[in-house]
């Protein structure tokens, strides 16, 4: 697991520049989340707990997600330890008070999203053999 000096030594390597503080914003079972305050500004490292062939899946799916207008980070930096995304800043929808109009608002739009992003398809199943292409032909193998 990466700490804190070697987190700072790669925002200084990968982002060229320097790390102001750093905020655990970790809440799943597969990765630790960071968010990186900058001189740059804001950014977002991921780094995977236990699976960490995972990360190239992600920024793959993340970039042709964004590609289709899902407003989600965009992966800036992918390495086998580590992603570094854009920072987007928001809430947890679990922190906000809404309306009945306000949730079926957002979960339409929400419901928008999901489409796009199940429209994107890899071949194969699997984790990647290269990017976009699953290891396995059928999903039983």
């Amino acid at each position: 697991m990466l700490n804190r000096s070697k987190i700072k030594k790669i925002v200084e390597k990968e982002l060229q520049t320097k790390l102001i503080s750093l905020k655990d914003s970790s809440k799943g079972w597969d990765h630790k989340i960071y968010i990186l305050s900058t001189k740059k500004g804001k950014f977002v490292i991921r780094i995977p707990i236990k699976d960490k062939t995972k990360i190239k899946l992600q920024s793959w799916v993340c970039k042709r997600w964004n590609a289709l207008g899902v407003p989600l980070p965009q992966p800036l930096i992918v390495k086998k330890d580590y992603m570094i995304e854009t920072f987007i800043e928001g809430k947890d929808i679990s922190a906000k008070k809404l309306t009945k109009e306000q949730k079926e608002s957002f979960f339409l739009e929400l419901g928008k999203h999901l489409k796009k992003m199940h429209s994107v398809k890899p071949t194969g199943y699997g984790y990647f053999k290269r990017e976009g292409v699953g290891k396995f032909v059928s999903w039983h193998s």
